[in-house]
Protein backbone atom coordinates (compact mmCIF):
# COMPACT_ATOMS: atom_id res chain seq x y z
CA UNK A 1 0.00 0.00 0.00
CA UNK A 2 1.23 3.19 -0.84
CA UNK A 3 1.78 5.90 2.34
CA UNK A 4 -0.50 9.34 1.18
CA UNK A 5 1.93 12.41 0.64
CA UNK A 6 1.52 14.77 3.24
CA UNK A 7 4.78 16.22 2.46
CA UNK A 8 4.61 20.38 3.01
CA UNK A 9 0.59 19.81 4.46
CA UNK A 10 -0.50 21.73 7.70
CA UNK A 11 -0.68 18.86 10.14
CA UNK A 12 -3.98 19.79 11.79
CA UNK A 13 -3.63 17.15 14.51
CA UNK A 14 -1.66 19.59 16.50
CA UNK A 15 -4.67 22.04 16.60
CA UNK A 16 -6.18 21.43 20.09
CA UNK A 17 -9.79 19.96 19.73
CA UNK A 18 -10.65 22.00 22.36
CA UNK A 19 -9.46 25.29 20.64
CA UNK A 20 -11.39 23.86 17.61
CA UNK A 21 -14.82 23.42 20.03
CA UNK A 22 -14.34 26.71 21.50
CA UNK A 23 -14.28 28.56 17.70
CA UNK A 24 -17.22 26.36 16.71
CA UNK A 25 -19.44 27.52 19.60
CA UNK A 26 -18.66 31.07 19.59
CA UNK A 27 -19.08 30.76 15.30
CA UNK A 28 -22.89 28.72 16.55
CA UNK A 29 -23.64 31.72 18.78
CA UNK A 30 -22.47 34.81 16.04
CA UNK A 31 -24.39 32.44 13.43
CA UNK A 32 -27.64 32.93 15.13
CA UNK A 33 -26.79 36.68 16.41
CA UNK A 34 -26.36 37.94 12.70
CA UNK A 35 -28.59 35.32 10.99
CA UNK A 36 -25.79 35.12 8.36
CA UNK A 37 -23.09 32.38 8.17
CA UNK A 38 -21.35 33.97 4.76
CA UNK A 39 -21.10 37.74 6.25
CA UNK A 40 -17.75 37.36 7.75
CA UNK A 41 -16.25 37.99 4.29
CA UNK A 42 -17.32 41.32 4.00
CA UNK A 43 -16.36 42.08 7.54
CA UNK A 44 -12.88 43.83 7.30
CA UNK A 45 -9.42 42.25 9.37
CA UNK A 46 -9.00 45.04 11.46
CA UNK A 47 -12.66 44.83 13.05
CA UNK A 48 -11.90 41.05 13.86
CA UNK A 49 -8.25 41.84 15.25
CA UNK A 50 -9.99 44.65 17.25
CA UNK A 51 -12.95 42.54 18.56
CA UNK A 52 -9.92 40.03 19.72
CA UNK A 53 -8.27 42.82 21.37
CA UNK A 54 -11.83 43.81 23.40
CA UNK A 55 -12.05 39.83 24.46
CA UNK A 56 -8.71 39.44 25.43
CA UNK A 57 -8.67 42.70 26.97
CA UNK A 58 -11.56 41.88 29.26
CA UNK A 59 -10.40 38.34 30.22
CA UNK A 60 -6.85 39.61 31.14
CA UNK A 61 -9.10 42.04 33.77
CA UNK A 62 -11.00 38.86 35.41
CA UNK A 63 -13.83 39.49 32.94
CA UNK A 64 -14.12 35.52 32.20
CA UNK A 65 -17.27 35.48 30.81
CA UNK A 66 -18.92 37.34 27.59
CA UNK A 67 -22.47 38.22 29.13
CA UNK A 68 -23.77 38.29 26.02
CA UNK A 69 -23.38 34.86 25.16
CA UNK A 70 -22.97 33.18 27.77
CA UNK A 71 -18.85 32.00 26.74
CA UNK A 72 -15.81 32.94 27.73
CA UNK A 73 -13.76 35.87 26.22
CA UNK A 74 -10.60 33.66 25.58
CA UNK A 75 -12.90 31.75 23.14
CA UNK A 76 -14.09 34.78 21.51
CA UNK A 77 -10.59 36.36 21.54
CA UNK A 78 -9.48 32.71 19.66
CA UNK A 79 -12.30 33.05 17.05
CA UNK A 80 -11.96 36.68 16.21
CA UNK A 81 -8.40 35.64 15.73
CA UNK A 82 -9.44 33.21 13.73
CA UNK A 83 -11.98 34.86 11.59
CA UNK A 84 -9.09 37.37 10.97
CA UNK A 85 -7.08 34.72 9.26
CA UNK A 86 -9.87 33.49 7.16
CA UNK A 87 -10.78 37.13 5.99
CA UNK A 88 -7.30 37.36 5.63
CA UNK A 89 -6.76 34.32 3.39
CA UNK A 90 -10.15 34.89 1.77
CA UNK A 91 -9.48 38.03 0.30
CA UNK A 92 -5.59 37.37 -1.10
CA UNK A 93 -7.61 34.20 -2.99
CA UNK A 94 -9.95 36.36 -4.60
CA UNK A 95 -7.41 38.43 -5.87
CA UNK A 96 -5.62 35.98 -7.49
CA UNK A 97 -8.93 34.12 -8.82
CA UNK A 98 -8.54 31.52 -6.96
CA UNK A 99 -10.70 28.30 -8.34
CA UNK A 100 -10.34 24.74 -8.11
CA UNK A 101 -10.08 22.29 -5.34
CA UNK A 102 -7.54 24.52 -2.84
CA UNK A 103 -10.51 27.07 -2.96
CA UNK A 104 -13.32 24.50 -2.56
CA UNK A 105 -13.22 24.17 1.10
CA UNK A 106 -13.27 27.75 2.09
CA UNK A 107 -15.83 28.62 -0.24
CA UNK A 108 -18.56 26.12 2.08
CA UNK A 109 -18.14 28.91 4.31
Amino acid sequence: MTAKDTKGKAKLRLVPYDALVAIAEVREFGIKKYKDDHGWKGVDTLDFQEAAMRHLGKALAGQEIDEESGLPHIYHALTSLAMAVAVNNFKVKDEKKCYGPQCEWEQQF
